[in-house]
């Protein structure tokens, strides 16, 4: 576990210097706003603030994105890396939350029952004048698992971005193939439709702005969000 701790450090230092020195890539970051935070068709939170750091350079993305609510009972930290080839995107990610204080929620120690969860990523986008994106999205080891099967928790999307009136807007269906995090059995966990608008507040200045109508079928949710971006 030491050795793997070292290598995430150095990991880190290259990313950093990396993003100072070289000039090829391109970095960016800004926060959201968000009523509520539903994740996948479930909701993890009530109003929350949910800053995002990315930088993009020869075909990889490193990313960082965080999310706390307002009570301070919750927070997530989620570390990225993808690499894009031809239509397909490849990547891994570590996802780190805090729900419950009680919790052992150390964030170096990766182990079983710890805060961590590790999921792999396929994504294939169909074409640029047909956006049509499919994801799978597996997690390697389920925390808190009972059942193997639920160790590998699976979340399978399909998403499609069109523009109405000049309002960006984004479908987006998913189900799970087994029983897992997201439901008990194969069934459908998230329907929803995302519209985005930027409202100009200033001659150079606009801000984005989005709701979001989500549907859990599985659960039998429905949730309406409201967000801003900074």
């Amino acid at each position: 576990m030491r050795n793997f701790t070292t290598r995430i450090f150095i990991l880190c230092l290259l990313f950093c210097t990396t993003h100072v020195t070289i000039k090829a890539q391109e970095l960016s970051f800004g926060a959201d706003l968000v009523s509520n935070y539903i994740w996948r068709g479930s909701k993890t939170a009530d109003v929350s603030f949910q800053p995002e750091i990315a930088l993009d350079w020869a075909g990889f993305t490193a990313s960082a994105c965080g999310s706390t609510d307002f009570t301070g009972e919750t927070f997530e930290l989620d570390l990225s890396v993808f690499y894009a080839v031809g239509n397909f995107s490849f990547g891994i990610t570590d996802y780190y939350g805090v729900y419950d204080k009680e919790e052992d929620y150390s964030y170096f120690k990766y182990r079983r029952g710890n805060a961590h969860t590790f999921e792999a990523t396929v994504e294939y986008t169909v074409s640029e004048s047909i956006p049509l994106t499919f994801g799978w999205n597996t997690s390697l080891g389920e925390k808190n698992t009972e059942h193997p099967i639920e160790a590998y928790s699976t979340y399978i999307t399909a998403a499609y971005p069109f523009s109405v009136l000049g309002i960006d807007c984004n479908a987006e269906l998913a189900m799970t193939p087994w029983k897992g995090a997201y439901a008990d059995e194969c069934n459908v966990v998230n329907v929803s439709l995302e519209l985005a608008k930027e409202i100009p507040i200033t001659e150079k200045y606009a801000l984005p702005i989005y709701t979001q109508v989500i549907f859990n079928p599985a659960a039998e949710k429905a949730f309406f969000v409201f967000g801003l971006t900074i």
